[in-house]
């Protein structure tokens, strides 16, 4: 699945719920490091870490969620790594 693409999202949730019948977890685990100095980063940079870290997260919610709360059930840790 693309995280970037909502298209990519909405496709590879419904093939697991064609598959399976429900989502029980999502673990998101997707991710873009920028490393180096802050004010060296350029605006495109930052926008596709914050595309992936925090949009990518919010497409999968989107397309997860409803399913999750008609079942009553499902869990979406998030995890986050840094090299620091």
């Amino acid at each position: 699945m693309d995280v970037l693409s909502q298209e990519s999202v909405n496709a590879a949730v419904a093939c697991v719920l064609e598959q399976q019948g429900k989502i029980d977890a999502v673990v998101h685990n997707a991710g873009h490091l920028v490393t180096g100095v802050v004010e060296a980063f350029s605006t495109d940079e930052i926008m596709a870490a914050y595309d992936v870290n925090v949009l990518g997260t919010h497409r999968v919610n989107q397309a997860v969620l409803p399913h999750m709360r008609r079942e009553q059930d499902g869990l979406c840790p998030k995890s986050c790594a840094s090299n620091s």
